[in-house]
């Protein structure tokens, strides 16, 4: 019989010719022996991670209603990370992002928000946009002394 050459943990490697161990004689099974390192493919290269300053800056708010301009911003505040959240994590994918967001919303008389939406932007990215709304609309405030309030809030984001 003849030996093969056939794979082994990683490797191939040449059968014994015939025979039983080490010795040629006899009618035994060949003896593959391999033993293989592979190597890394061409991986692909990813940007290398940096800190990033990121720079959240709010203005005054304009508000219409029974809330005070220093009560709209003391639940901003408040919700100031879950809002920065929505800025750094589409900053990953675009390093020159920044911009003004302008949200607007009203405030029922339970203190909940109705609505909301983009005002006006000059950062046209959806992603963070529609994140930012999605938060605000599930804020509370105080609960409004007369009627609902409407406020537009600008949020200013960038990097450095």
């Amino acid at each position: 019989r003849k030996g093969r050459s056939g794979s082994g943990g990683g490797g191939t490697g040449p059968g014994t010719l015939v025979g039983a161990g080490n010795l040629g004689t006899g009618g035994g099974a060949g003896r593959g022996a391999g033993g293989g390192r592979g190597g890394g493919g061409p991986g692909a290269r990813g940007r290398p991670r940096q800190e990033v300053r990121v720079q959240m800056r709010t203005a005054a708010p304009r508000v219409s209603g029974y809330l005070s301009p220093e009560q709209i911003m003391r639940v901003v505040r408040r919700n100031q990370a879950a809002v920065r959240y929505c800025y750094e994590n589409e900053l990953q994918r675009q390093p020159s992002l920044s911009g003004r967001i302008e949200i607007q919303w009203r405030i029922a008389r339970n203190g909940s928000v109705t609505s909301a939406r983009v005002g006006s932007t000059t950062m046209r990215n959806a992603r963070v946009e529609g994140c930012i709304v999605r938060q605000v609309r599930r804020w509370r405030f105080p609960q409004p002394d007369g009627g609902e309030v409407d406020v537009r809030f600008p949020f200013i984001f960038g990097s450095g």
